[in-house]
């Protein structure tokens, strides 16, 4: 106690502090947005589309997917641009059975049915017809 009677006013300052970041953290936190939940899908109920099918669905319509990783067995990830940029087209063939999730959707384009994934960020307006007339070709 004798350092707060010797500067009475840097323990006030503290306090007052100590107080702000008090209030701070008990009335202002983030507001829950649902915007970008996902839930889980079933993937042994949904229609199942094979990796060589949606790559034949592309190409009939000249557009060239190439192979990205494998982010989970089972799941395929393709590109129409091999250094796979985020707004580039992108396709994502889900499991045969499973669950998973597609995570939120954030592109302009997105297209989700059966075990397929597509989305596409970009501005080529020929390129996105043609990616529409694929998605329409495997429904």
């Amino acid at each position: 106690m004798p350092t707060a009677n010797r500067h009475p006013v840097a323990v006030l300052v503290a306090l007052a502090a100590l107080l702000a970041a008090a209030v701070v953290f008990a009335f202002v936190r983030p507001e829950y947005d649902g915007q970008y939940d996902s839930g889980m899908i079933d993937f042994s109920t949904q229609h199942y589309y094979s990796p060589r099918t949606v790559r034949a669905a592309f190409a009939s319509h000249g557009i060239k997917l190439y192979a990205g990783e494998q982010p989970a067995p089972g799941t395929s990830t393709m590109s129409a641009d091999p250094r796979f940029f985020a707004d580039a087209l992108q396709v994502q063939v889900g499991p045969r059975e499973g669950t998973g999730s597609w995570g939120p959707k954030l592109e302009p384009y997105d297209q989700r049915f059966g075990n397929v994934l597509v989305t596409y960020g970009g501005h080529d307006e020929l390129l996105l017809d043609r990616v529409k007339a694929s998605v329409d070709e495997l429904r």
